[in-house]
């Protein structure tokens, strides 16, 4: 996907497609605000994360909005299309990559794609650290109950609420932890 982006950047498309960059994705989650917003690891990301997404400077690349395996067919080790780009536009092009742990798409969480990707691409888990906490954050913000869950499963029928929030607290903590040591 992130190969098209020369292309679609030329063309009158392109004015129509969202720029989101890390500090647009950080404004994003500020300014949707909600009751994560007092819980404190949450607070203490925001706080941290400004300066840090600032000076990301990554070229930003054409992306589907909804990077998961599901989406990509094959036929073979071929790659022969692509369904649900649900929310096309122009972002970090690591950022997507985040979704492979935040979601729970057992067993292929477990398969090792973001450690892949991320020696491929010449990356540090440090440099990959801000991107997987402004995803955690948008995750917790748009998709989690600040408490409660126990007893309501995910769409995918994988965990509860509550260990799926657990679970995504505990990777915002391990990239926070990168972060600032």
């Amino acid at each position: 996907m992130h190969s098209a982006t020369g292309f679609l950047q030329h063309t009158p498309i392109a004015q129509q497609l969202l720029q989101r960059t890390p500090s647009w994705e950080w404004q994003a989650i500020l300014a949707k605000g909600g009751p994560w917003l007092s819980q404190p690891l949450f607070k203490q990301a925001i706080e941290a994360l400004e300066p840090a997404v600032s000076k990301i400077e990554t070229p930003l690349a054409f992306s589907s909005g909804d990077y998961n395996q599901g989406n990509f067919l094959f036929e073979g080790e071929r790659l022969t299309g692509i369904i649900d780009i649900s929310s096309p536009c122009f972002e970090d092009p690591h950022i997507s990559m985040a979704m492979y742990w935040i979601y729970c798409w057992d067993p292929y969480d477990q398969a090792g794609i973001v450690e892949c990707y991320l020696e491929r691409q010449h990356l540090t888990f440090a440099d990959f650290a801000p991107r997987l906490a402004l995803r955690c954050l948008r995750t917790l913000q748009e998709n989690l109950p600040v408490r409660g869950g126990e007893d309501v499963r995910d769409e995918w029928d994988f965990e509860t609420l509550a260990d799926y929030r657990q679970r995504v607290l505990g990777l915002l903590k391990r990239a926070m932890d990168a972060m600032y040591p």
